[in-house]
């Protein structure tokens, strides 16, 4: 016997009811579907951290700018000498910092962390620059031998940059003093000027 009209609604209309009140009903997640949601999300947070290293590449940049920085003050001190605006100051001057608690630290007339000669380089460079951090031994230095050769250094923060300091011909940095157990260390340092040996 067929199933008449009326059964086949009753049972269309019971399959509404059930879906409806099981299925599309829901309007929200479980917690633990939210909990699944967040502890994948924080995985993926993990390894995107531990891939980039936001605090390596802040020193990266620091590094970046210290390099720049010594090279500029560098040629502007091959530059004057060049034209004979630097004289050898008969005795080893003691290594200056920009950390130096004074006022004229970056002023380029001689008294600046760059200085303590008769010379002038204000001619080449309008300002002296500060280490980015310039705190602790974060500093840029200078230090000139009795014969007027020179040393500007700077100490290197992000161990991915040790390479700079390792073979850049001066003394300090090492693949010992640079390596990333040590850092960071005082005695990795990236050292330019006309004698990379005149700080010790």
């Amino acid at each position: 016997m067929l199933p008449t009209r009326h059964t086949s609604v009753g049972f269309v209309v019971s399959m509404r009811a059930c879906f409806s009140s099981k299925v599309f009903s829901r309007r929200g997640f479980t917690l633990v579907e939210l909990v699944v949601v967040v502890f994948i999300i924080a995985i993926l947070a993990a390894a995107l951290t531990a891939t980039i290293n936001p605090s390596n590449m802040m020193k990266k940049s620091r590094d970046a700018r210290r390099i720049s920085d010594l090279n500029s003050v560098n040629k502007a001190m091959m530059a004057a000498l060049s034209e004979g605006k630097i004289l050898s100051p008969g005795a080893d001057l003691a290594v200056r910092s920009s950390c130096d608690n004074r006022m004229d630290v970056t002023d380029v007339n001689g008294v600046g962390w760059v200085g303590g000669w008769t010379g002038y380089i204000g001619d080449y460079i309008s300002v002296l620059p500060k280490d980015p951090l310039n705190t602790g031994f974060y500093c840029y230095y200078f230090a000139m031998s009795a014969s007027g050769s020179w040393e500007l250094a700077t100490v290197i923060e992000s161990y991915e940059n040790a390479n700079m300091a390792i073979y850049d011909g001066g003394s300090s940095g090492t693949s010992l003093t640079c390596s990333s157990a040590l850092m960071p260390n005082s005695n990795c340092r990236y050292e330019v000027g006309t004698d990379v040996n005149v700080i010790p």
